[in-house]
């Protein structure tokens, strides 16, 4: 068994104010060392993240991250709710060592700038033809509040509720032949399946699990984007638009590597971070190099 440790970014709104130990702005739950990012008894609270810091003792690096998130997918959530408010690790940077080792596995996550899409005269006709056509308006309010939200729980629920007002009949009932036609019968199955469907699941209680791996999101999106194709003549949505729902917010650039510290710097997340220059594809300004031996994927 190796030992690592493994440092994580938890970008918040939240304020880690917890005094009452050895280190301040900082409690430890479950193992785990929830530390504010930068914080001064005179400045305050400088950063909007967090750092969360534990050690575990696994086979490899794979499995000790693994055993990790397990931990964070139980506390963070509990953390939203009394908090009260925006806390969120994933697709945020992470670093993990292993003692007696120069080398770690960095992940980078760094905000980047939204890139927009052209709406020209032919999405111009698109619309003309959306405003005269019988698809209920419900169907637009639903999918345009889906485009605007962020996360993917809600992002698909709310396409669920889209779907579901574009196939209600006039007596309210769920026209299935309708959703056969818009999803194709496998995927309407897995969503809308009768008391097995995602759907179902979702709105009773259940979260995804294990199974739930396909990124239905996209699924959705191009079935719908499809439909629309077949019934607004030549005039056509785009379809091979790359990340298509594209938003002001959660936009993000970064990668995996692993890196190896140079003589006595210490390899940390934060330093590591520090070391990095993001404007040069990116680099390291000495402390730190990248290290491209294939081997690490099997021996770290």
């Amino acid at each position: 068994m190796n030992k690592y440790t493994i440092e994580q970014k938890i970008r918040t709104t939240a304020e880690n104010a917890v005094m009452s130990g050895e280190k301040p702005a900082s409690f430890i739950c479950e193992g785990v060392e929830f530390s504010h990012e930068d914080f001064d008894y005179q400045e305050g609270w400088l950063s909007d993240f967090w750092l969360a810091k534990t050690t575990i003792e696994e086979e490899n690096f794979n499995k000790a991250y693994g055993v990790f998130i397990n931990k964070l997918n139980r506390i963070i959530p509990r953390i939203a709710l009394i908090s009260q408010c925006y806390v969120n690790f994933i697709n945020e940077s992470f670093l993990i060592t292993k003692e007696e080792s120069d080398n770690a596995f960095f992940g980078l996550s760094i905000d980047s700038k939204y890139v927009g899409l052209m709406f020209q005269e032919n999405e111009q006709k698109i619309l003309n033809q959306l405003l005269v056509n019988d698809v209920p308006e419900n169907f637009y309010k639903y999918w345009n509040d889906a485009v605007n939200t962020t996360g993917y729980s809600s992002k698909l629920l709310i396409m669920l509720s889209a779907l579901e007002a574009i196939s209600k009949k006039t007596n309210g009932k769920k026209d299935w032949d309708k959703l056969t036609e818009i999803l194709g019968e496998e995927l309407k199955d897995k969503l809308f399946e009768r008391n097995k469907g995602l759907r179902n699941r979702l709105v009773h209680g259940e979260y995804f699990s294990k199974d739930d791996a396909t990124n239905f999101v996209q699924e959705i999106h191009k079935a719908v984007i499809k439909y629309f194709n077949k019934q607004n003549g030549d005039n056509k949505i785009n379809e091979d638009v790359v990340s298509p729902q594209r938003s002001f917010f959660e936009n993000k650039e970064g990668g995996f590597w692993f890196i190896k510290k140079i003589g006595d710097a210490n390899i940390d997340l934060k330093s590591v971070v520090s070391a990095l220059d993001t404007n040069n594809s990116p680099s390291f300004k000495g402390e730190f190099d990248f290290d491209w031996d294939k081997n690490l994927y099997n021996t770290f």
